[in-house]
Order: structure tokens, then sequence, then C-alpha cells
């Protein structure tokens, strides 16, 4: 995994340092849409020299690069999602998970009328359906 990241940093102009190809290739393998400090927590016994401040910026750096796009679905956390394909995402109310969902009804554009659009998002709370599997057995 680490060397598609590196070959993803390279694609992008991007230098190659230790905690981009890390938290790039953290993010490719744990879909889970995590937020900084579950990223710090993940990886700082890897990196021991890690710092939250240098995941902030990382995923910045990723973000402003195309690389990974930044969530803000509930008041309480950023997450950091490596799918930037057009979807959207369901926030289950009951277990707290974000899960990737096609997105319904829209497509993506790069102007809508008249004004130049960089970014679309669409959010779903609801519950997602393993907790309503687990909701039924009980």
């Amino acid at each position: 995994m680490e060397k598609i990241a590196e070959q993803r940093l390279l694609e992008k102009g991007m230098s190659i340092t230790r905690p981009r190809v890390a938290i790039l290739s953290y993010l490719m393998q744990h879909h889970v849409h995590p937020n900084v400090e579950t990223i710090y927590s993940e990886l700082k016994e890897i990196i021991p020299n890690l710092s939250k401040t240098t995941v902030y910026n990382t995923v910045k750096a990723l973000r402003d690069n195309g690389l990974v796009q930044t969530l803000t679905i509930d008041e309480k956390q950023v997450c950091i999602d490596e799918d930037t394909s057009f979807h959207g995402h369901l926030l289950c109310e009951r277990c707290g998970r974000i899960i990737d969902v096609p997105a319904q009804g829209l497509t993506p554009k790069r102007t809508i009328d008249g004004h130049l659009i960089h970014e679309f998002h669409q959010y779903y709370k609801g519950v997602c359906k393993e907790c309503l599997g687990e909701m039924g057995k009980n």
C-alpha cells in the first residue's frame, strides 16, 4: 500500500515524506472515515516523533491536492475520506459510523447557476443496515 501511496503523491507533484506516505496508506487501508485524533493514535507507535500538528498539516496538504476530502457531518469532529469520488455519506445515529453511500438524485456539476463549484457533500443521518439488523434481533 505504501508504494501506491507514494505513486499517488508523486502524481500530484507532492514530495514523499514518511508522514504523508503513512497517513495516506492508513486512509487507503481503513475506510472508516477517521478523524485526526484516530489517525494520530494509530500511527504514533509506527512513527514515534509524529505530532498531531503534523497529522493536521498533512491532511490539509492531502486535501488541498485532491487526495482526500474532509467531512464535517456532525459538529464534534472533522473526518477524513480517502475516496474522493462522487458519493454521499450516512452517519449512523446508533453506532456513530460514517458509511459511504451512492449520491442520490444529483450529478457532480462544475457550475450551478453561474457559480463555480469546487466541492459537493451529500450527508444523511439515520440508522445503518447493520444496526437495523441488530435492532430486529432484539
